[in-house]
């Protein structure tokens, strides 16, 4: 979080005859981490009766949303590593099937992987109804 304190306000303003105390700091508005994620996102607390409150608990918070929509292959590997380890990454994946997301990785598969898990899901549902 990006602080200054009102000395180097004043300082900057060449007023220095108060001493600022350590309270005395006041946030910067635009802060970001070290992602370049606005601070504001990073601490709102998700509703968890939400049907996406499962997000919060994603690697893919502690990254900017660019990170996610690459436009290379090199950016999708990146994307991917990310996704890897992620504890919420199947839900993820099963989320964009769900709501036929276009565009980006989600669940640590592009967007021509997802076409295939609904084209090959798809496929598998008309055998299993001319099966029966």
């Amino acid at each position: 979080m990006i602080k200054r304190t009102l000395r180097s306000r004043r300082h900057d303003a060449a007023v220095s005859d108060e001493a600022a105390t350590p309270d005395d700091t006041v946030t910067d508005a635009g802060a970001t981490n070290e992602f370049g994620r606005p601070l504001e996102l990073c601490v709102v607390e998700p509703d968890p009766d939400s049907p996406t409150a499962w997000m919060a608990a994603g690697n893919c918070r502690l990254y900017p949303p660019a990170a996610f929509f690459p436009s290379d292959g090199v950016g999708v590997d990146r994307a991917r590593k990310i996704c890897r380890d992620c504890p919420v990454s199947s839900r993820c994946l099963e989320y964009a099937l769900e709501e036929r997301i276009e565009h980006g990785v989600w669940g640590g598969c592009s967007e021509r992987e997802r076409r295939r898990i609904l084209k090959r899901r798809r496929d598998e549902s008309v055998t299993l109804v001319a099966l029966a």
